[in-house]
């Protein structure tokens, strides 16, 4: 693995601070050549809800579009880091079911999950 990505990986396994998370793996993204880029987490709260927090650098209009029509309950992307800690490769195929998401994404992408021991805490990362 080159020197830089390993100290940005370092970086990041070092950091507790969420937008601080972000902005590491921000840059990560950046310089192994992704446009754009997502991190999200999700952990239990005190109510017994689910607390969710998600920074992008998607466009604005996409995130509000994504929000509005609530295409996170049918994200594939969302639904595989749901069930798996496995990277997903963004495919045609992944998106079978909502070929018109697909084709409002108009480019690849990978995303990796991470789940803390406990299962409690999900991490995800999207790259595309």
């Amino acid at each position: 693995m080159e020197r830089w990505k390993e100290l940005q990986l370092i970086q990041l396994s070092r950091t507790t601070e969420m937008k601080s998370a972000y902005q590491v793996s921000l840059s990560f993204a950046k310089n192994i050549g992704y446009k754009f880029f997502s991190f999200s987490t999700t952990c239990p709260a005190e109510n017994e809800y689910f607390h969710s927090v998600r920074f992008n650098n998607y466009p604005t209009d996409w995130n509000r579009e994504y929000e509005k029509n609530k295409l996170s309950t049918i994200d594939p992307v969302v639904a595989h880091c749901n069930q798996s800690m496995l990277p997903v490769l963004w495919t045609e195929e992944l998106f079978s079911n909502t070929p018109w998401l697909w084709d409002a994404l108009e480019q690849q992408g990978c995303s990796m999950v991470g789940h803390k021991p406990s299962m409690t805490r999900k991490v995800v990362f999207a790259a595309c």
